[in-house]
């Protein structure tokens, strides 16, 4: 079985890390259709879920400090759409300048956006080097 690769997003072509804060960065991919070439339709004969490591998540908080952690992200395989990696790499990276109240404010905007992209609730665990347990 032969797969024809997506043209889509910025899969592929040169970007430049952005400067500041930006959910259009995310580039959701469907999975009905790939599903549907494999046969795999509703319900899923399957469960699962993809799991994202983000090892260098960067931040600035409330007065301007970097500040640095670990994210854990889990994306239900129920989702409608899955999130091209190159898409998900440069909106993590987003959030390097703009100041971020505090490690929670973070983790529930991270969940939002993901969960908008990929069209289910998506679970956000953070860890910080000062942290005892994730949050």
């Amino acid at each position: 079985m032969v797969f024809k690769v997506a043209e889509h997003g910025i899969l592929g072509q040169h970007t430049q890390y952005p400067s500041q804060y930006d959910s259009k960065l995310l580039f959701p991919i469907a999975r009905a259709e790939a599903r549907e070439r494999l046969g795999i339709f509703s319900p899923l004969p399957f469960i699962g879920q993809d799991i994202w490591n983000a090892y260098e998540l960067s931040w600035l908080d409330k007065a301007g400090r970097p500040r640095a952690g670990l994210a854990e992200i889990v994306i239900p395989a129920t989702s409608e759409s899955i999130i091209e990696s190159k898409s998900f790499k440069l909106y993590l990276n987003s959030y390097m300048q703009p100041r971020v109240a505090d490690t929670d404010a973070l983790r529930v905007h991270l969940a939002a956006d993901l969960s908008t992209a990929a069209g289910a609730p998506v679970s956000v665990v953070l860890a910080t080097p000062t942290s005892k347990q994730a949050s």
